[in-house]
């Protein structure tokens, strides 16, 4: 699996394409902002302060966003590839 993990973008944001994840997560301190457009690929994306919780081992990597007050932001699960 591929991954590519960003952040800097004031917002939070899973998107899948071309069998890569992209997860953005830069939504710790500065003045949030909302992204401009839904991209189709999108999977997930909230503009709140939080961060992203990840688990990686040898067979799998998974994450989960959370709000400033430690509230998962995706229901039911994490999201996990393997």
């Amino acid at each position: 699996m591929d991954v590519y993990l960003a952040g800097h973008d004031h917002d939070m944001e899973h998107l899948r394409k071309d069998g890569v994840e992209y997860v953005i997560c830069g939504a710790s301190g500065a003045e949030l902002r909302k992204p401009g457009r839904t991209q189709p690929e999108s999977i997930f994306h909230a503009t709140t302060y939080g961060f992203a919780e990840f688990t990686i081992d040898d067979q799998r990597l998974a994450f989960r966003f959370y709000d400033a007050d430690l509230h998962s932001l995706e229901d039911p699960e994490p999201v996990v590839r393997k």
